[in-house]
């Protein structure tokens, strides 16, 4: 994956295609309205991986307020942000630009970040959720509220517009789900520079609420910028997908990087499968035409071995790809 950061890093770089997936037409009851959005669903994910959801039902106002609420966080003293630091054996609470290169200890990625278990509510560690804001916790249980039964019916979606059954889908997805909010904070830096380094993502399926530009998807080889448009939620599926998928899908390869005038927030929601089991492609979608693709795997593999492959600048998933 390429991935060099530069002053003029962006200078001349293209924006990628507005790719609007429209979740109103996608579950409208009209079947001509649905079937139509769901062809454009399945075409924007074998192809990019990725696209803008718009008209969820989230109102744009709600989204805005947990934006600044987030900010408010951010603005905190670091001895206030730190008092919910993420242990070493956990995966929740608030962590600063501590992603190394174990040779120099140089910081790779330029941000600081919060990582909250939202759903289910029983999974919660409630003592990684800060206090201050004071609307800070209200507003990110609303937000898995709302967001809980959209993301369940997009990976409906996802098995629909492949024709997978609904026991494929309990076998390898309908169990131990999980939600994880993970909100990043770009502070303004003197230079361009890497804010996070190319990857996709260990989880099915990501949902991106984003304030500015920084957010970059790679295809064919080729860097794009990905516009912010206001109210819209920026999807993108994980490595999970592309293998369960049988390749059909492609994970979306992305990366940020920082600009000097202007901080970032990003609030990323990661629809995550049972991180205990196993997946591979599904029955339906192994033929003799598309032979499997991908060996079985856990998520946990994915989870304990992504780092090393983060710093790499390799990808995970080409380790279990299988040679037909």
């Amino acid at each position: 994956m390429t991935d060099h950061f530069e002053d003029d890093d962006d200078i001349g770089m293209s924006y990628m295609e507005p790719l609007l997936v429209d979740y109103s037409l996608l579950t409208s009851s009209s079947a001509h309205e649905s079937a139509n959005e769901l062809d454009k669903f399945k075409s924007e994910l074998t192809s990019w991986g990725c696209f803008q959801l718009i008209n969820h039902g989230i109102a744009t106002s709600f989204l805005d307020e947990l934006q600044e609420t987030s900010r408010q966080f951010f603005g905190l003293p670091t001895e206030c942000k730190t008092k919910y630091a993420m242990p070493k054996d956990d995966n929740n609470g608030y962590d600063g630009k501590n992603i190394t290169n174990s040779e120099n200890q140089q910081i790779l990625d330029w941000n600081e970040g919060l990582t909250l278990t939202v759903f289910p509510e029983d999974r919660r560690r409630l003592q990684y959720w800060p206090d201050y804001p004071s609307n800070f916790k209200t507003l990110v249980h609303e937000y898995a509220q709302k967001m809980e039964p959209v993301c369940d019916e997009l990976f409906r979606k996802v098995l629909q517009s492949l024709n997978v059954s609904k026991e494929s889908y309990d076998k390898q997805y309908g169990k131990n789900k999980e939600m994880n909010v993970r909100f990043n904070f770009y502070p303004a830096s003197p230079s361009s520079r890497r804010g996070l380094g190319a990857h996709a993502d260990f989880s099915p399926m990501t949902l991106l609420l984003q304030d500015e530009e920084g957010l970059q998807i790679l295809k064919d080889g080729q860097w794009f910028k990905v516009p912010v448009i206001s109210g819209a939620l920026f999807l993108s599926i994980g490595d999970p997908t592309e293998i369960m998928t049988n390749g059909i899908f492609k994970s979306a390869v992305h990366r940020v990087v920082t600009k000097t005038e202007k901080a970032r927030l990003s609030i990323a929601l990661f629809w995550d499968s049972d991180r205990n089991g196993q997946i591979g492609p599904f029955d339906e979608l192994i033929t003799s035409s598309r032979p499997q693709q991908y060996q079985r795997v856990s998520l946990q593999h994915y989870i304990t071995k992504f780092p090393e492959y983060y710093r790499s600048g390799e990808r995970l998933i080409e380790a279990i790809r299988l040679l037909n």
